[in-house]
This record gives C-alpha cells, sequence and structure tokens, in this order.
C-alpha cells in the first residue's frame, strides 16, 4: 500500500481514509500535514518496505488505534 491509494480513498482496519478535507481522517485541519491516522498509515508504508527487504518481522500499526481530524 502506498500513501497514494488514500487519494481515492481506502478502508482498512474498519477505518475509511480519504485524502477529503476534514472527513478524510488522512490530513489534519491544515490540509498538509498529516493526522494520527495518516502518520500510522506512513509507518506501516515504512515497515512494509524494511521487512520486505531485510526479512524483518516488524509488526504493522493497527490504524484504529489512532484517531484522525480533531475538530476543536
Amino acid at each position: 500500500m502506498h500513501l497514494t491509494a488514500v487519494k481515492n480513498g481506502i478502508r482498512i482496519d474498519g477505518l475509511s481514509v480519504s485524502a477529503k478535507y476534514i472527513t478524510g481522517n488522512g490530513f489534519s485541519l491544515d490540509g498538509i500535514h498529516l493526522t494520527p491516522i495518516g502518520n500510522a498509515l506512513m509507518a506501516n508504508v515504512f515497515i512494509e518496505a524494511i521487512n520486505k527487504t531485510y526479512g524483518a518481522q516488524v509488526p504493522r500499526l493497527n490504524i484504529s488505534d489512532y484517531r484522525g481530524v480533531k475538530l476543536p
């Protein structure tokens, strides 16, 4: 999975994540920085690459353990 998959929306660990402003949960209210869910998705991309490249077994993060957009 690549972060670009979020552009059209994905369902992962029971959550819908997209690049849609405010309701997509992938990007924060400034529309640039990632939310904790977005950061967890990116971490999983890195974990996947590390596991594949080095034969490691780093467990991936459960995206549902993290929050999306936090409204004031």
